[in-house]
């Protein structure tokens, strides 16, 4: 449940354009959960975000840092109209060679892609990920399916979508 001030955060953070970040636990297993704007993340995600906020309110303790080898690089967050984060494009220095370098990750449905010649192409699947997120592999309509059977799946609601238009 909620509280008051729990709401007054919200609207804050909604107004500010900042995330919100939260963390959790359970100290009898030792579990830790981070999320950003109410989505569940991976740590490194969570702490990338928290550096990103704490340099842009302007702490002085947050230094511009290397970025450390095989860590993806983010280079844009994209955001929707309310100002909630919904995804972000970066390189990924452990991409394949012959491979596109560009990332994407759409938070919501946790649709993580490597391969994409430019940021360009990237921030296309980022935007189609977040419109038609029951086209995804992974996604809560298609994960009680086989991974064949949900992408056959997936291909025939993107060709009735399309047929829609």
């Amino acid at each position: 449940m909620k509280t008051f001030r729990d709401y007054i955060n919200l609207i804050e953070s909604a107004q500010s354009g900042r995330p919100e970040l939260r963390t959790w636990g359970n100290r009898a297993t030792g579990e830790t959960h981070y999320s950003i704007n109410g989505v569940e993340v991976d740590r490194d995600r969570y702490y990338q975000a928290w550096r990103a906020d704490q340099k842009a309110k302007g702490n002085p303790d947050i230094k511009e840092q290397g970025v450390a080898e095989g860590e993806d690089q983010v280079k844009k967050v994209f955001k929707d109209k309310s100002g909630k984060p919904v995804g972000e494009i970066g390189i990924d220095p452990e991409s394949s060679p012959g491979n596109g370098e560009w990332y994407v990750h759409h938070y919501a449905t946790g649709y993580s892609v490597v391969g994409f010649d430019s940021a360009a192409e990237a921030k296309r699947e980022l935007m189609y990920v977040h419109k038609h997120p029951d086209a995804v592999e992974g996604h809560p309509s298609t994960k009680e399916q086989g991974v064949a059977e949900a992408s056959s799946d997936a291909i025939a609601r993107v060709e009735q979508i399309a047929s829609k238009k």
